[in-house]
């Protein structure tokens, strides 16, 4: 589980190397408590999406804290991602492609947990390649979420797999365009999916498709 104080120490080293974005009215607990979800995202996104009884005292005082500090650095206009379009990838069932994705244009989905995504498309790719390993062999669809955002937040300078951190403590990253994700963090919640699949390529027998999507802001329950 990450250890908060080495990562109110990490930021106390960003801030003095000044490579911080501006952070408005954002405190060190909130920059440390963004550093620790970036470290290790399955701290909040494991119970939140699968298992709800790994949910502990920690952990959900971590998800309460996160949803603060993203509401401060939203103000800032440098992280402020509304109305851009960032990029998520991971690799899915035909099943689920077939039954769901494939004809869900307009259909509101909920995306549970922290919603991570990137600026960079080969960082998209890079998660259709680390997420492969969970779905079978001959059964496999890429899907790049092409998804425009209203509350995202760009947290790379603050993320330990960011252009400040990730060269230094990831140099060994596989696949290596995961080492600087441009992470952009967004609130979990609905998303309406705006478009059926595009196919865009095969790569090793397996199709890729983009799927576009725009936050709702709206929540879950």
């Amino acid at each position: 589980m990450p250890d908060f104080g080495k990562s109110s120490k990490t930021i106390d080293l960003l801030k003095s190397e000044n490579k911080l974005l501006p952070i408005g009215d954002a405190t060190h607990h909130d920059l440390a408590t963004v550093h620790v979800f970036t470290v290790d995202g399955g701290l909040v996104n494991t119970p939140a999406r699968f298992e709800p009884s790994w949910w502990g005292e920690y952990n959900s005082q971590i998800y309460e804290d996160l949803k603060i500090a993203l509401d401060k650095l939203r103000k800032v206009e440098e992280r402020n991602m509304n109305g851009k379009t960032v990029l998520s990838g991971r690799m899915e069932s035909l099943d689920y492609f077939e039954s769901t994705l494939k004809n869900g244009k307009g259909k509101e989905v909920p995306f549970k947990g922290m919603v991570s995504a990137t600026l960079d498309e080969k960082v998209a790719e890079g998660f259709i390649e680390l997420s492969a390993k969970n779905v079978k062999k001959g059964e496999k669809v890429a899907i790049i979420r092409k998804i425009e955002t209203v509350e995202g937040v760009y947290i790379d300078d603050l993320s330990d797999w960011g252009k400040n951190l990730g060269p230094i403590r990831h140099s060994d990253a596989t696949p290596p365009s995961t080492m600087i994700q441009e992470e952009v963090l967004m609130n979990e919640g609905y998303f309406r999916q705006t478009s059926n699949p595009k196919y865009i390529k095969t790569i090793d027998d397996i199709e890729y498709y983009e799927i576009e999507y725009l936050e709702l802001v709206k929540p879950l329950k």
